[in-house]
């Protein structure tokens, strides 16, 4: 069947933000920076997000670095208004049955008769820790463990039927939909992971050079909260 709103529909959204950025090296060995960020969202209100980071030179070879941060997402113009319906199929009795699935706004009335709450932002918190050296001529290793922990993380609920409610029956049937599924603010999630770069550079005869870089990112993702 497709989009559910054929006809179309304009939505708008205004964002300003102002931001302020600082450094200052403390001392031979020691560099700092903050970051402040305000921003008022026409549909999501205001917010303040922060960042610091540090540097400390060990030796002239070898520094620390490490930085914390807040982040802020309001839900995207699609995840707010996007609507269709599909053909999914499901197995029953042993048998694949085609099933029409509509995924419909989070502010509709079948919103509402379920019980499925208006999106909010998602808020993000951010950790890391690492370390840059130069061993020899030509080499540089970075190293960075990093941890991002997401709140109100969006993401697509399970298929609803109407087998219970007659009026959420009645709008399924009106769309020419069996089930429904709703974007919402349903899990919290947490991301460790680290961060390695190697890099060779060589010089060579005749103005001729190599460069070499090898990289490497582990990352493990865990849900801490499922509503």
């Amino acid at each position: 069947p497709g989009f559910l709103n054929t006809i179309g529909d304009t939505k708008t959204r205004n964002a300003k933000a102002v931001y302020v950025d600082l450094e200052q090296d403390l001392s031979t060995k020691l560099l700092v920076t903050g970051a402040v960020r305000f921003e008022n969202y026409s549909d999501f209100g205001s917010t303040l997000n922060y960042k610091f980071s540090s540097r400390f030179k060990v030796l002239e070879e070898l520094n620390l670095r490490a930085s914390i941060s807040t982040g802020f997402r309001a839900p995207s113009q699609q995840q707010k208004y996007y609507a269709k319906t599909n053909t999914v199929f499901v197995s029953q009795g042993g048998n694949l049955v085609p099933v029409q699935a509509g995924t419909f706004t989070n502010d509709s009335r079948l919103a509402q008769l379920l019980g499925i709450p208006e999106l909010q932002e998602e808020t993000s918190r951010n950790y890391s820790f690492g370390i840059t050296a130069k061993p020899f001529t030509g080499f540089e290793f970075t190293l960075d463990a990093y941890q991002i922990n997401i709140d109100r993380r969006i993401i697509l609920t399970n298929n609803f039927n109407g087998n219970t409610n007659a009026q959420i029956k009645q709008i399924l049937d009106a769309e020419g939909a069996q089930t429904a599924n709703f974007f919402t603010n349903a899990i919290d999630t947490r991301a460790r992971g680290v961060e390695a770069v190697a890099t060779y550079s060589k010089t060579f005869r005749g103005n001729h050079s190599l460069r070499t870089i090898l990289a490497l990112n582990i990352t493990v993702n865990q849900v801490v909260r499922n509503d």
